[in-house]
């Protein structure tokens, strides 16, 4: 089923035409109602091959559907963008390159990865980051509407990367990172209405799940639905010295102007996912979220021989995926698997974004291997362009298919969220590593790309519930 098969006044231009379908008649009493329930893909799909009414319900029923994944800041600018000429301007643009990147022009932010970055009110912001040995403490605007950069002159954290930046209400929470000397575990809060000005939060807070004060890089922070003072926080790595660890704990952070900071105590049930870090953790709607992948220090043995008489090597990377539930102060874990044409693959650092009702894109990272036994110490990184579809089948099962584009070049550490810039909206995929594993180089990028969700003829993409 295309995304649009018909160009619809349903956003709010009612001067707009809708070329007519073919005036075959329904068999289907209630087809219109099924359409307008927003769930029903068979409907949707025949609503579309048919007569006038139909083909707009049908259009606007998939835009309606595509407008609930935009993150809330960016839904007014969305619904203009899918307007029916801009729609079709854009499927134009589309087609040309599946992952097309932008002519930013102008000021941008500096070449970076591990930075983070929300959606707000109309823009993209952009905090930290790291570029090669350079940390980034700036905060950077990008208005989705004129695909502009603006640097936002406010004095906040101290330089970092790996953090997490959460939306909660009118402000952007940022927990730990590194800086280079170690992990941090202090919290800060951007108000980004009105005047915006950096608050601390806290310089720290004491871990649910031992009796050391919580720091980490590399981990993942979520809101939970419905509450604008509760951030899910999972995994991470830290550092004391030369002595790195990785941890598969969950914290229940609630974030109040009058209490500051408190890690929730929270019982647990299930086997959680090994100790990760640069996983994912991406909302599913509700109480659930997928959290995929991670780099690991307890790394696996292949299975195979490896061909040059190697032996086998060591993989410092996961495949294994995980469904996280909240519900009534209780952590459930559930391990999924993975059935389709393409096995989802070990890797870390990526980046993953819900596009879809139970399904989430997977774009980028990087794997970590050492040969055995003389790499060992010093294991080889490379960074990957490829992506993956995640679609749930069943309570516990999902398929995942290679996706029908390719990053512009390979990366990880960069960011990815459904948005909008100009008249297309979807992926927007921002900065990355740039790797060069001879040199251990660890350089950023400054580019920004976007996989749109316009065209018309995008392989697996074109199936999509949206």
């Amino acid at each position: 089923m295309a995304l649009f098969d018909a160009p619809s006044p349903g956003l709010g231009d009612e001067d707009a035409t809708v070329p007519q379908k073919a005036t075959t008649p329904l068999s289907d009493p209630d087809l219109v109602g099924r359409v307008l329930d927003y769930g029903d893909d068979a409907a949707l799909s025949k609503a579309a091959t048919v007569a006038k009414p139909f083909a707009r319900a049908a259009a606007y029923a998939q835009k309606h559907r595509l407008l609930g994944v935009v993150p809330p800041g960016l839904r007014e600018d969305a619904a203009r963008a899918l307007l029916p000429q801009k729609c079709a301007a854009a499927r134009r643009r589309a087609r040309a390159g599946r992952f097309a990147r932008i002519d930013l022009g102008g000021d941008r932010p500096t070449k970076r990865f591990g930075h983070s970055a929300v959606a707000y009110s109309g823009g993209l912001w952009v905090f930290g980051g790291r570029d090669g040995a350079r940390y980034h403490s700036d905060v950077w605007r990008f208005d989705v509407t004129t695909t502009a950069w603006r640097l936002v002159d406010v004095a906040g954290p101290a330089p970092r990367r790996a953090h997490t930046a959460t939306l909660l209400g009118d402000a952007m929470v940022v927990v730990g990172g590194g800086d280079g000397r170690g992990a941090l575990g202090d919290v800060w809060r951007l108000a980004l209405n009105n005047e915006v000005k950096w608050t601390k939060v806290c310089d720290g807070f004491s871990s649910t799940n031992s009796d050391r004060p919580w720091r980490a890089w590399g981990h993942s922070a979520v809101g939970l639905e419905g509450r604008d003072d509760v951030i899910v926080i999972f995994g991470g790595a830290s550092n004391s010295g030369q002595v790195f660890r990785a941890t598969n704990d969950v914290e229940l952070l609630q974030i109040t102007d009058e209490k500051g900071v408190r890690a929730l105590v929270h019982a647990a049930e299930g086997q959680p996912p090994p100790a990760v870090y640069r996983h994912s953790c991406t909302p599913l709607g509700g109480d659930r979220f997928l959290v995929a992948g991670g780099y690991t220090f307890a790394p696996s043995i292949s299975s195979e021989e490896l061909d040059g008489g190697r032996g086998i090597s060591l993989t410092y990377c996961t495949e294994r995926a995980y469904e996280l539930r909240i519900v009534r102060g209780t952590v459930r874990w559930a391990e999924l698997s993975f059935a389709g044409p393409a096995p989802f693959p070990p890797r870390g650092g990526h980046a993953a974004c819900r596009v879809a009702h139970d399904t989430v894109f997977v774009c980028g990272g990087g794997v970590m291997t050492a040969w055995l036994p003389e790499d060992v110490d010093r294991p080889r990184e490379e960074d990957v362009d490829s992506c993956y579809v995640l679609t749930r089948t069943d309570e516990t099962a999902w398929r995942c298919e290679a996706a029908c584009c390719r990053m512009p070049h390979a990366c990880g550490g960069h960011t990815a969220c459904v948005g909008v810039v100009g008249v297309d909206v979807g992926v927007v995929v921002f900065g990355g590593r740039a790797y060069d594993n001879t040199a251990d180089a660890h350089a950023g990028r400054d580019d920004m790309s976007v996989f749109s969700f316009l065209d018309e003829d995008v392989g697996g993409f074109s199936n999509l519930s949206l």
